[in-house]
């Protein structure tokens, strides 16, 4: 990128989960030129708006005519990242491929421990808890600390949220229980249905078949149970799957009398405070137009996925191959 753009990048990183330095930043206004993959919060965003520590992107899209372009054959995008008073200050990360914008998890199921077992992949609720779950510890090449059913409670990434959905037919797009249906708002933690699900997953917690960590389990909890090696979790919700020659996706199994199943889709469209110039940045001439570098196509894929050659490939067609294992997103300031 370096080569591309003729700007030389001096990163400081600061961890998706350390939010203290995050604020401390915002609170003592000791800001860097750029801001890149933000994660903060839209009042420390309206805070340094207000205090004139930002400069508005909207003065330099002359500069970026790959955002220019994207803006005016996207009003939705373009809505998003503008704020009440017209501007533009941070531009955001669009996601329009059609992977992204599909099914949101796989629920995944351990095809090893099935053939051992001499069983199909469930269809219904009753098979996958008693006709496979049950009977997982019984192969003798199942490890005794085998975790039948395993994912984080009230997670978007990693929760038994298809299981609302695509089981028993409550659509529950994430955490904040929040779903549209019939063009009406619908909080579905106050839908009476929702007891079905929750006495099915009670159930499979008295039983032992759900461990009592996927209350408490952080996310290298999670990643570190989701890869081991040899596999310890007979079936889970992903968004990887972390071994393909052992687990396979398969469809919510389905809960007696649901007439519909219901998926969720990745909703998160726009992600706002992705590319943040600062005050003190000498040249925002040139980081606007490192801001429409990254825009280009070819670089959009390599800045979210990798390299060509190394995490992704672009063929003759003009598509392009995301590899298995490209790592996850790097959040941090310039």
């Amino acid at each position: 990128m370096e080569k591309k753009s003729g700007i030389h990048l001096d990163i400081k990183q600061i961890s998706i989960d350390n939010r203290d330095k995050l604020n401390l930043m915002f609170a003592s206004r000791q800001y860097p030129d750029l801001m890149l993959r933000s994660d903060a919060s839209p009042l420390q965003m309206e805070t340094a708006q207000n205090a004139g520590d930002i400069v508005p992107f909207s003065n330099l899209l002359k500069y970026a005519p790959n955002w220019t372009k994207l803006l005016q054959t996207n009003p939705a995008a373009k809505k998003a990242i503008t704020t009440a008073d017209g501007n533009i200050y941070a531009l955001g990360l669009v996601q329009q491929n059609n992977v992204y914008l599909g099914i949101r998890d796989q629920w995944l199921i351990n095809k090893k421990w099935l053939d051992q077992l001499g069983l199909r992949v469930p269809t219904t609720t009753e098979q996958f808890a008693y006709a496979l779950l049950r009977r997982m510890p019984e192969s003798g090449d199942i490890p005794k600390d085998v975790i039948p059913f395993y994912f984080r409670w009230d997670q978007y990434v990693g929760g038994p949220l298809d299981l609302f959905g695509g089981s028993f037919g409550i659509l529950v797009p994430d955490q904040n229980y929040v779903a549209v249906e019939n063009g009406k708002i619908r909080f579905q933690a106050m839908n009476p249905e929702v007891k079905k699900p929750l006495a099915y997953l009670h159930r499979l917690y008295e039983e032992g078949l759900i461990p009592p960590e996927v209350f408490t389990d952080d996310w290298g909890a999670f990643e570190a149970n989701w890869r081991a090696k040899p596999e310890i979790a007979g079936s889970m919700e992903a968004y990887i799957n972390p071994n393909p020659d052992v687990y396979v996706p398969m469809l919510p199994p389905k809960a007696e009398g649901v007439s519909r199943q219901l998926f969720r889709r990745q909703t998160w469209i726009v992600r706002n405070n992705q590319f943040t110039i600062f005050k003190n940045d000498k040249y925002p001439v040139a980081t606007a137009r490192l801001a429409d570098l990254l825009a280009d196509p070819d670089w959009t894929v390599q800045e979210l996925y990798g390299l060509f050659g190394d995490s992704t490939r672009k063929n003759d067609d003009g598509t392009y191959d995301i590899f298995p294992e490209t790592g996850n997103e790097i959040y941090g300031c310039m």
